[in-house]
């Protein structure tokens, strides 16, 4: 999802595309994300992050993107942005930072992304 300022608003159909579930399963996600004030709704417009949720979504990206480099350039795995993408959600703030602290404070992902700060 992409954050209202400048960026435009996302559709529940293309958000419920991308992320491979039905347009009911997204719409439902939404809600809970809005009543957890995470996103906004523009009714018929579409969806878009808050600042709030924009700061969790910088924090899973750099969580994720860490976990990249330390799969790829340490345990010299092909397959990073999987594994990256099913262990996000097991590594807590103290584990990332030492991670992130060992690969000595990458700026880029394996494939040139950004690590946010």
């Amino acid at each position: 999802i992409k954050e209202k300022t400048g960026r435009g608003l996302v559709g529940t159909g293309d958000l419920a595309k991308e992320l491979g579930v039905s347009v009911a399963s997204a719409s439902e996600m939404i809600l809970k994300l809005e009543k957890l004030g995470f996103v906004e709704i523009e009714k018929y417009k579409g969806v878009y992050l808050t600042s709030e949720g924009e700061k969790i979504a910088r924090g899973m990206v750099r969580r994720h993107r860490i976990l990249e480099v330390f799969f790829q350039k340490v345990l010299k795995l092909e397959d990073y942005y999987e594994r990256a993408h099913r262990m996000e959600h097991a590594v807590d703030d103290e584990m990332l930072e030492r991670l992130y602290e060992f690969l000595k404070k990458p700026l880029k992902s394996p494939n040139g992304m950004n690590i946010p700060e």
